[in-house]
């Protein structure tokens, strides 16, 4: 039937490509590396779509020394020059990579962003931790910020999840856009934090955003605290 038909013809051509491709890997003395993933796509699929090795490199071009589970050595396989040209002409995609990774060393910039990371986020828990308290002090107020913001602040500061700063403080979804009012239903905690002033100073000079909402308690519905601060400037992300 021409289901039976369809698949046959699927089959031959995977055989006829697998047979050339074996062609040219037996003729080279050249090698480069191919993703195991993709190959297993290509030998299975009559469409393994384009060739990704996206994951194999960093954002500079270069091969990352470590690419997920078992390290990038395992998810590579080595063919020749020749069967690689073959598959990039039919397929398309890329980078290539050559068997020489295995001795590269990290990325120069790579480890400069990563060493300039890891100062940053100890700096940044350092001077939090020297700042926070739970009480204030005569004539102190607290700051509320939104929870949203503090959590991505935590991730990026504590975890290697991500290496994106958190951006601007946004208090914008605790308020409403016409009145400036709370929206409501909103609860401590859940939807905002309160901090000294001395925090969201720290905060507000790295990041910028806001606006500040200033309370004499962490009741957002408590009567608001008329304070003059500088225009709130977003700041760089990184």
């Amino acid at each position: 039937n021409a289901k039976n038909k369809h698949q046959g013809k699927q089959w031959y051509q995977r055989r006829v490509r697998g047979k050339r491709v074996k062609e040219l890997r037996a003729h080279s003395s050249v090698e480069v590396c191919i993703s195991k993933d993709w190959w297993n796509k290509f030998k299975t699929l009559s469409d393994p779509g384009k060739i990704d090795h996206s994951k194999f490199v960093c954002r500079h071009g270069n091969v990352k020394r470590w690419a997920g589970k078992g390290g990038i050595e395992h998810q590579l396989k080595v063919i020749s020059q020749e069967a690689y040209d073959f598959l990039i002409s039919r397929y398309g995609g890329g980078p290539q990579i050559t068997p020489s990774y295995e001795n590269a060393l990290t990325c120069i910039q790579c480890r400069k962003e990563e060493e300039s990371l890891i100062e940053r986020r100890a700096a940044e828990k350092e001077a939090i931790n020297a700042r926070d308290r739970s009480n204030l002090l005569p004539g102190e107020y607290w700051c509320l910020i939104d929870t949203h913001w503090v959590e991505k602040w935590k991730e990026f500061v504590f975890s290697e999840a991500t290496d994106t700063p958190p951006g601007p403080i946004s208090n914008s979804r605790l308020l409403d856009p016409v009145t400036g009012k709370p929206r409501p239903h909103l609860s401590r905690g859940g939807d905002y934090r309160g901090v000294i002033l001395a925090i969201w100073d720290y905060f507000h000079s790295i990041y910028g955003g806001g606006p500040l909402i200033a309370r004499q308690t962490l009741d957002i519905y408590d009567t608001p605290l008329l304070i003059k601060t500088d225009i709130e400037k977003p700041k760089e992300n990184s």
